[in-house]
């Protein structure tokens, strides 16, 4: 509406006998202004969208390449509906019968799952009370096996025994960190958790127990699953995945007969931590698509404009001598400081915009300059391919055309 009602307006207050005497060129002529503005402002929503969505590519990129610090291959992960040991005990003697599972564990939680618990804990590294350190940590409550099917790296101490229900604990990196150790010393040192005092007698390398927006936190694995086993943890082996599934479904339900099994694996689960980051990708690539295509259609005819007013003096220019280079340069320059001060704004809000967005990340890119000349080079390739070949046109007419008049 608003692209429609300023022509009208424009051509309504336009005087009949001036129009007839063909002299209302210089007067009019001086909207040009705003078309200038209008493909500034075209240009700057298109770079802006352009370094945006670059930057949320190589965002993307970056969480899909972190080390999550665990296998999430051919890992299935069920449900268990009722947490007696008898039941889960009988339960993982059934999945161990068929080859293709590898390792069965069960916990409280996977090793990436929304499902967390925490607990304030006391650090002891020594008998003197006023040593005594105290903080939050991620708390598991796993079995023997847990750390063979995630694959999780120990890299000091030993993991726990089949059957342990005894007060030891194991921590990870960042809980060795946050206490000052390090990953030899700490063995051996006490923590008390939920009243139970016990040593510490294994360090784990960090795994990311949820998505990669939030930082590693410290963490304590406890061998007490008992009815705590919300979860079961299948590593499979070999091809025959369908079949394997099969068998895991056959032991569920002998187990747990009037119950609907469901499962999922652990690649998928992972995913749909990141579900919103590859929308937002996307959207911007939609939206960064329509603006390059109406900043082209508005740089496209500023440039047509310019040509038409231009059409004599580029035939004088000619005829003195001028090549086809200079012609071209006439109409690069135009609209190459137009493109640079569209840049202006589209970098700043961009840069501010960015570092919001990156705010979430615990493991983030940085707004590294190299993004934003990559979208203002992009966004000079998108303009030469538009108004190349009308500046190429404009640029060999011929001398006579351009000259003659009525």
């Amino acid at each position: 509406v608003l692209s429609g009602l300023y022509p009208a307006w424009l051509l309504s207050r336009l005087n009949p006998v001036l129009a007839l005497k063909n002299k209302i060129e210089n007067k009019y002529g001086q909207g040009i202004n705003l078309r200038k503005m209008l493909v500034i402002l075209q240009f700057a929503i298109t770079q802006f969208l352009i370094i945006c969505t670059i930057m949320t590519f190589f965002q993307m990129r970056k969480l899909s390449k972190a080390e999550l610090g665990f296998d999430q291959t051919t890992v299935v992960e069920i449900g268990i509906p009722d947490q007696d040991v008898t039941k889960v005990q009988r339960l993982n003697s059934l999945l161990s019968q068929h080859p293709n599972i590898k390792y069965a564990t069960f916990s409280n939680s996977g090793a990436a799952s929304n499902s967390t618990w925490g607990s304030n804990y006391a650090y002891s590294s020594s008998n003197d009370t006023t040593q005594i350190q105290e903080g939050d940590a991620n708390v598991k409550c796993i079995d023997h096996q847990y750390l063979a099917t995630y694959d999780i790296k120990l890299i000091s101490g030993k993991n726990f025994l089949k059957g342990d229900t005894s007060n030891q604990y194991i921590v990870n990196e960042t809980f060795v960190k946050k206490v000052g150790s390090d990953k030899e010393s700490i063995i051996g040192k006490q923590v008390t958790l939920w009243g139970r005092k016990g040593p510490i007698i294994g360090v784990i390398k960090d795994f990311t127990p949820r998505s990669l927006r939030q930082e590693i936190p410290a963490m304590i694995l406890l061998p007490d699953v008992g009815d705590a086993a919300y979860m079961g943890s299948i590593k499979l082996q070999g091809g025959e995945i369908s079949r394997s599934i099969q068998h895991i479904e056959k032991s569920w339900l002998a187990v747990f007969p009037e119950k609907v099994f469901e499962y999922e694996f652990l690649d998928d689960v992972i995913k749909e931590y990141y579900e919103r980051e590859v929308m937002i990708v996307k959207l911007f690539q939609i939206f960064a698509g329509v603006a390059i295509f109406i900043g082209c259609i508005g740089l496209f005819g500023f440039i047509s404009f310019m040509a038409e007013q231009r059409t004599k003096e580029i035939g004088v220019r000619k005829v003195l001598g001028a090549s086809i280079n200079n012609i071209l340069g006439i109409f690069t320059k135009e609209y190459t400081w137009l493109l640079l001060i569209s840049a202006i704004p589209a970098i700043i809000l961009a840069y501010i915009f960015m570092g919001f967005y990156l705010e979430q990340y615990a493991y983030r890119i940085g707004r590294n300059p190299g993004y934003f000349i990559i979208g203002l080079v992009a966004t000079f390739i998108v303009a030469i391919a538009t108004v190349g070949y009308r500046s190429f046109r404009a640029a060999t007419i011929n001398p006579v055309e351009a000259l003659k008049d009525e």
